[in-house]
């Protein structure tokens, strides 16, 4: 990362929603198969918890009157209507920090945040197995272990015991072994569905059960019946990737492989590395007259706090273009680019820009002449 890179201070308002978010995802993780949480409450969750009600005592709004109350301001409250203010973070008028009782994408897009600014102390740790991956893939100077280790974890957040044993047969180096088996956990009894699980048709995890919209996906935020979808038999010794990995790696991550894959079909003699340099940037490209583009997907549901979070695109491996790119599927927020290009205009300099992902598909074909 660039040397001259700060993060944005935040506000006291900001840092308590942001604490309360962390609070949330640790809670999240110590949750397993809908078993109640247990005390003690996570450390950020009980001082969000403080501030938020010391503010709404000096704004002489309703308050929490414990955790547990707070929790359900989470579920039921939409955060357009806390006493707090925010109003650059232009939330939408459902958006909340849990969903049924499951963190939403905005509850994790704000947590990321906590782990880059010093303001918030507690640090999020559900990158730690990726991070082993990462030095054992360097150690063994093997950049190509490290990205098909990724690659199996985004394209199988579901996996059964047949699975992760041939894949295990696979590895190398074998130290990538304890990660793998790190990263995935049983699969809950509260997902079947009879004798099977039933798997999201889009992205391959396990569906789990809501009250109001039936089968629902915490991946890709998929909601139906289910009924496209795989159905493996819980005989079959089911596991699903860790809670941290689904959120932090493998949803960020369908959207990266399909770049990748609409990339690589245009030909051209076009030179596509996915994660280089063990992960320097997403997505390097490179041209047959040599010129290179590097490219970051981004796929926040809220564009204010990715543009608190962002830094700058490392400049090695070098480039001569690059880009922040986002998934169409933003586009029907009709504010989200230009919100980004506003808040992260400390970034967006020396030839970085940001766009949507067709976007940059027709820039590509246009250089390409395709």
């Amino acid at each position: 990362m660039t040397g001259s890179y700060t993060v944005p201070e935040l506000s006291p308002d900001e840092l308590t929603l942001i604490r309360i978010a962390t609070g949330i995802m640790q809670l999240a993780e110590k949750v397993q198969g809908g078993k109640p949480a247990k005390l003690p409450y996570p450390a950020p969750l009980q001082l969000g918890f403080s501030q938020l009600s010391k503010l709404c005592l000096l704004k002489g709004a309703a308050r929490p009157k414990s955790v547990p109350d707070l929790l359900s301001w989470c579920q039921q409250s939409p955060l357009k209507d806390w006493p707090l203010e925010l109003p650059e973070y232009n939330f939408s008028s459902d958006d909340t920090l849990l969903d049924d009782q499951i963190p939403t994408q905005v509850c994790s897009n704000l947590a990321e945040l906590a782990g880059s600014n010093s303001q918030v102390l507690a640090e999020l740790t559900q990158k730690r197995i990726i991070y082993s991956v990462f030095e054992i893939s360097q150690q063994a100077n093997a950049p190509d272990a490290y990205v098909e280790f990724r690659r199996f974890i985004i394209t199988h957040p579901v996996a059964t015991e047949s699975d992760l044993v041939k894949r295990r047969l696979n590895l190398n180096p074998e130290a990538l072994t304890k990660p793998l088996e790190e990263a995935y956990e049983p699969a809950p009894d509260s997902c079947l569905v009879g004798d099977c699980y039933q798997c999201c048709p889009n992205c391959g995890n396990l569906l789990r059960h809501h009250i109001k919209k039936g089968r629902v996906c915490d991946m890709c935020d998929y909601a139906g019946d289910g009924a496209t979808g795989r159905r493996i038999h819980k005989q079959e010794e089911v596991y699903w990737l860790k809670q941290g990995l689904r959120r932090y790696i493998a949803t960020p991550g369908i959207p990266e492989l399909r770049l990748e894959k609409r990339l690589q079909e245009l030909g051209g003699n076009l030179e596509v590395k996915l994660w280089p340099e063990f992960d320097r940037y997403d997505l390097r490209i490179v041209f047959p007259d040599g010129e290179a583009w590097a490219i970051d997907v981004k796929d926040w549901k809220n564009s204010f706090a990715l543009a608190k979070k962002v830094e700058p695109i490392p400049s090695d491996p070098p480039w001569e273009r690059a880009y922040f790119v986002f998934p169409d599927e933003r586009r029907k927020q009709s504010y989200y680019l230009n919100a980004f290009r506003e808040a992260a205009e400390r970034v967006l300099k020396n030839k970085t820009d940001a766009l949507f992902e067709s976007d940059l598909i027709d820039k590509v074909k246009k250089k390409l002449g395709v």
